[in-house]
């Protein structure tokens, strides 16, 4: 077991919003239903149950700051709010210490019929963030304390983590202990959302493991009723397990059974489902897959000169991938996409309102030596191997009328998306594509 790995920060401004003494402050907005009143009694509940450090109350004078996304501190709000910043905004945020305080905040919310939105880290920019579904609800950080590492087992290739367990964490430690050369992290292109959150959206990486839900291997989760509940082979305690329950130890704190991140399936239905995009339970553990360090990696780029031939390419492509002759998630991005990677906007266009036009895209394409469509990819394994299917993919790919081939070495411009990709294709968070927002 790999010691756990906390991170200090706390991110709670309760000390303006919650006094000393007395009643709770109004909210901005109450749970549905709900009198000031209720909500005061609530309010003292929380307290009680997870500490008044870990307690801030929204109120009208809580400052409802955007932030940005290297700060990512937005934790009240959608920070790419479409409408009004006050859309979507709870009415309480409770920083859980451990399962126990996920179950007291649970118990309250049904008993005071109070709606419950959770997150890891906050940090799905672009689809919500932290923002709450139903205005008024308790909103639930679940990165602030749970943010351990609890496992990492390079000899079978996998984790166990908290919800606030970042990539970028993950492969600090794998850095800190050596273990770059035995397993690979697989990350989206930003390293600061939480594992566990990505794969619970169903996030993706660049890796052959770039389906991050695909590899999970068991979850403890907490249901509605406070109800702990570990899936796959983490139903059936282990020997040890069995002893503690005995002696009373809570379900979360027994020992785990060993083949927990082994075997997804354990013994009769499949549950693991059900928690995934989904409010049917808040999420406190789960397994993930590493992938094994690759002996070689060889990243290609392919260029496409014509929106027309999206047809031919995707005809191409998919034959490849479903015979796993592309190994890593298929990436197929049009140079309006690629184009912000190189230049701000200001370098292809005078008008900031305006799409480009055809003849602006043809002349980005040109200005950073690449093609309306731009497919990259990485193959990976010895040498022999990668030989092999670099053969295949290159012959396949460049059917294509006017389709152009790149390998690393023939990409030395600065920004160069094969460059950046080959570092996530790796398994190495980067932050090179938040040039994107140029």
């Amino acid at each position: 077991m790999a010691p756990g790995v906390y991170t200090t920060t706390t991110t709670s401004t309760e000390s303006d919003s919650y006094p000393s003494q007395g009643s709770a402050p109004a909210p901005r907005f109450l749970p549905p239903g709900t009198s000031v009143e209720k909500f005061q009694e609530f309010a003292a509940s929380l307290r009680q149950a997870v500490g008044k450090e870990n307690l801030q109350i929204i109120t009208q004078d809580t400052a409802l700051e955007d932030g940005d996304y290297l700060t990512v501190d937005c934790q009240t709000h959608d920070m790419h709010h479409l409408y009004d910043r006050e859309e979507f905004v709870g009415s309480v945020l409770v920083h859980p210490r451990n399962v126990a305080d996920i179950q007291a905040v649970v118990k309250l919310c049904n008993e005071f019929l109070v709606p419950v939105w959770t997150f890891s880290k906050g940090h799905n920019i672009g689809y919500g963030g932290a923002a709450p579904r139903v205005s008024g609800s308790l909103v639930m950080n679940l990165g602030t304390h749970m943010n351990r590492i609890l496992e990492v087992n390079a000899e079978d290739c996998y984790c166990l983590v908290e919800p606030g367990v970042t990539y970028l964490q993950m492969q600090k430690y794998l850095d800190d202990n050596g273990l770059r050369d035995k397993v690979w992290l697989d990350s989206p292109e930003l390293g600061y959302g939480s594992m566990i959150g990505n794969a619970l959206d169903h996030g993706v990486g660049f890796t052959p493991y770039g389906d991050h839900w695909m590899m999970h291997c068991g979850m403890e989760v907490i249901l509605a009723n406070g109800e702990v509940v570990r899936t796959g082979m983490g139903a059936m305690q282990s020997p040890e397990g069995r002893k503690q329950a005995a002696q009373g130890v809570p379900p979360q704190d027994q020992h785990q059974n060993e083949c927990w991140q082994l075997f997804p399936y354990g013994f009769g239905p499949i549950n693991d489902g059900i928690f995934s995009q989904s409010n049917n339970a808040i999420v406190t553990k789960m397994g993930m897959w590493l992938m094994p360090a690759a002996p070689g990696i060889t990243p290609f780029m392919v260029t496409y000169e014509r929106d027309e031939d999206l047809e031919a390419v995707v005809d191409i492509i998919r034959p490849l991938r479903v015979n796993m002759v592309l190994q890593n998630a298929a990436s197929l991005r049009h140079i309006s996409l690629d184009a912000s990677h190189y230049h701000p906007r200001t370098e292809y266009t005078d008008n900031p309102d305006m799409p480009l036009t055809e003849e602006q895209l043809d002349a980005a394409a040109k200005k950073v030596n690449l093609g309306r469509w731009v497919y990259i990819g990485a193959a990976y394994g010895p040498e022999p191997i990668r030989k092999a299917h670099l053969e295949i993919t290159k012959r396949e790919m460049t059917k294509v009328p006017g389709s152009r081939w790149f390998l690393l070495e023939d990409r030395k411009e600065e920004f160069s998306t094969l460059h950046c990709r080959a570092d996530t294709m790796r398994g190495l968070p980067t932050w090179d594509e938040l040039r994107w927002l140029n």
